[in-house]
């Protein structure tokens, strides 16, 4: 059975970004399928990440592949439309003058149709309704049958709140799905950190959106079986820390955002309960994550500082300091460049060093997904205890790319190894 995440608008990517750290680290267990659905610009960590996912299932060949992730990124504005919601939707600029120009003056106000969809919707769930168009949703079709479903938004905002229930009714309504829908769902749950941020009348225009969301999904969804509505206690809520991704810091256990990736991972794993209606999922120990985190952070730093992989290459026996089965890894994967292991496995720590922190200012690297936590490192046997994969036999050279590739998709997948599959001792 899949296991499915679909993340709506802003909210949504945040859950996710947090609920993809606790898989990596290994604490979620079970590989999902993501689509990220926004007008906006997509999160950087979720723009890596995917990518991140799909190199890492690459190099571990089709069938572990099943068990890797995928998050796809789903724009809902088609290339050309683009600019102000006047131009979309009239075709035309709207003359400057006052007076009556075209019908959409009678279903938008004027600050509604003078937006620019480029820089988000700002509360405005009606324009992304009629802005997201039927063939942005198409990638819904590709969700298996019978399908655990997670849908997660807030109900408040523009994207989220505009498009979570036709979303929720495509996907009730596809023919022979049988989809086992859930729903995640932020009501009011932040306050901005600047004034700049506030809308106009915000808490008016939360509260309303909130109010026809929720009516709006009673009165078309038929068949829900579960879903959390999570609204307090209310978080301050930094767009621009959000916006940049990096190293931002987990919020606390009682936290929206933490309630949300807890609950997403409980609705996930519930599958035969009968209909139930509202959950109120118990709070993934945010204590025992940061020691999870911590450990994998701290298996990572030893591997990247004690340059593991050259040390490999130049030890005259290797197994005996760093295992069987790493030893066994770099090898097994070198056949397909026809190049000697300590070779290749020099390359690799190069690029494992520059998927993690990238030299370059301004570039996006593994690292940056992650909170800062005071830096420590681990044991030697750790490394050697990680679940450090062989190149499997349906592996095709093909599907490693290039040369500068397969070091790219192998150096992801040792980090993936690194953080998800490591030694507990």
């Amino acid at each position: 059975m899949d296991r499915v995440i679909i993340a709506i608008g802003g909210t949504g990517q945040m859950v996710l970004h947090y609920y993809s750290q606790l898989f990596l680290t290994g604490l979620v267990r079970d590989p999902y399928h993501a689509y990220v659905f926004d007008t906006d610009e997509f999160s950087p960590s979720l723009r890596f990440l995917s990518e991140f996912f799909e190199q890492v299932g690459a190099a571990a060949g089709p069938a572990v592949k099943a068990r890797i992730p995928t998050i796809s990124l789903q724009t809902l504005k088609p290339q050309d439309k683009q600019g102000l919601v006047s131009e979309i939707l009239a075709g035309c600029a709207l003359p400057a003058q006052p007076g009556f120009h075209h019908p959409i003056q009678a279903f938008f106000s004027e600050s509604d149709y003078k937006e620019n969809v480029m820089q988000g919707l700002y509360g405005r769930p009606a324009l992304s309704a009629v802005l997201a168009l039927d063939e942005s949703l198409e990638c819904l079709n590709r969700i298996a049958p019978a399908s655990v479903v997670a849908v997660v938004s807030s109900c408040i905002g523009g994207t989220g709140g505009g498009l979570t229930a036709p979303i929720l009714w495509r996907l009730e309504n596809r023919p022979g799905a049988n989809l086992l829908l859930r729903a995640v769902l932020l009501g009011d749950f932040f306050k901005s950190s600047s004034r700049e941020d506030n809308l106009k009348d915000q808490d008016n225009r939360f509260r309303s959106n909130r109010l026809f969301f929720l009516k709006a999904v009673q009165e078309t969804l038929r068949n829900m079986q579960h879903y959390a509505f999570i609204e307090e206690p209310q978080m301050t809520r930094d767009k621009a820390a959000e916006q940049s991704a990096r190293n931002l810091p987990w919020p606390d256990e009682r936290s929206p955002y933490w309630q949300a990736a807890s609950s997403v991972h409980a609705l996930l794993a519930e599958t035969v309960q009968e209909t139930g209606g509202s959950v109120q999922a118990a709070a993934i120990p945010r204590e025992t994550a940061r020691d999870v985190l911590s450990r994998a952070l701290a298996r990572v730093s030893t591997f990247l500082g004690k340059s593991v992989l050259d040390r490999l290459a130049k030890e005259a026996f290797p197994v005996r300091v760093w295992g069987e089965n790493l030893v066994r890894s770099i090898s097994t994967y070198s056949r397909f460049e026809q190049v000697r292991a300590s070779a290749l496995a020099h390359d690799l720590q190069g690029e494992m060093g520059r998927a993690w922190a990238p030299v370059a200012a301004g570039e996006y690297g593994l690292s940056h997904v992650f909170p800062q936590i005071p830096a420590s490192l681990t044991s030697v046997d750790a490394i050697v205890r990680c679940a450090w994969p062989s190149a499997p036999d349906d592996l095709d050279r093909a599907s490693l790319g290039t040369a500068e590739g397969l070091r790219k998709r192998i150096a992801r997948l040792l980090l993936f190894t690194l953080l998800r599959h490591g030694g507990q001792v």
